[in-house]
């Protein structure tokens, strides 16, 4: 096999990824489990239904980032990405009725716009 060394199969690969809605149950969890897991993590919120408490065991990560954004708007630079949790949708009732639109936009024509080879993953 020449000069290269054989991969592991268990060996886990770092990935950079983003999580809209981060601050929110799920996204807060998920973004736990990605950081233990090594991988570098940029969470976006608006803090629509998050909260910023959430996160707040992160603020000093040097692998985590929190962006306040409301992905219903287009970022100005957006960070290059492995995988995207879409998780920005906000799914309680009380919240789509609230707003039902901006919901439906969120979950449908909104979403964060996909980087080349990069997976998506959505609720």
């Amino acid at each position: 096999m020449g000069d290269s060394e054989p991969v592991s199969s268990n060996a886990s690969q770092l990935l950079k990824t983003l999580v809209p809605r981060a601050a929110g149950f799920l996204g807060s969890h998920l973004v736990d489990f990605l950081l233990d897991a090594g991988h570098v993590v940029i969470g976006l919120d608006s803090f629509q239904t998050g909260s910023p408490r959430h996160l707040e065991h992160l603020e000093n990560h040097p692998r985590f980032e929190l962006i306040n954004w409301n992905v219903q708007n287009e970022l100005p630079d957006p960070p290059e990405v492995d995988q995207i949790y879409h998780l920005a949708c906000p799914a309680s009732p009380i919240q789509y009725q609230k707003d039902h639109v901006s919901t439906l936009a969120t979950c449908r024509d909104k979403a964060p716009r996909r980087p080349r080879g990069a997976r998506i993953y959505d609720e």
